[in-house]
């Protein structure tokens, strides 16, 4: 038995994906297909790919001696960031545009006013 995501039947939908791997790693070229099968399904960016030369191999991330660890972390720390900004952004807004709002119980809810 063998999980991966490249046995799905369809992408679309699927949210942006932020994808580090060692080009040493024994699943390097499973990750090269799963990123390329989301552009052809999603688009063009719908992925972000960070490949890191070696020799690290599978896991490297975890070891926070390595620098290339840190470059990866962070370059997945600003992928996220940018990839929540955009609909945060967006609903902070919204609430700010109402004073006040209903809530599901009925009570008034005043919301901060966001500058």
């Amino acid at each position: 038995w063998r999980a991966s995501p490249l046995a799905a039947e369809t992408f679309i939908d699927l949210p942006p994906a932020f994808v580090a791997y060692a080009e040493d790693d024994p699943l390097a070229q499973e990750a090269e297909r799963y990123c390329e099968r989301l552009r052809q399904e999603c688009g063009e960016d719908s992925v972000h790919t960070l490949c890191m030369q070696g020799p690290l191999s599978h896991g490297f991330m975890k070891y926070q001696h390595l620098p290339q660890a840190h470059a990866a972390v962070t370059a997945a720390a600003a992928f996220a960031a940018a990839a929540l900004r955009g609909p945060l952004a967006a609903t902070m807004r919204s609430m700010t545009t109402a004073k006040s709002r209903k809530s599901t119980t009925g009570q008034v809810v005043t919301l901060p006013s966001i500058a």
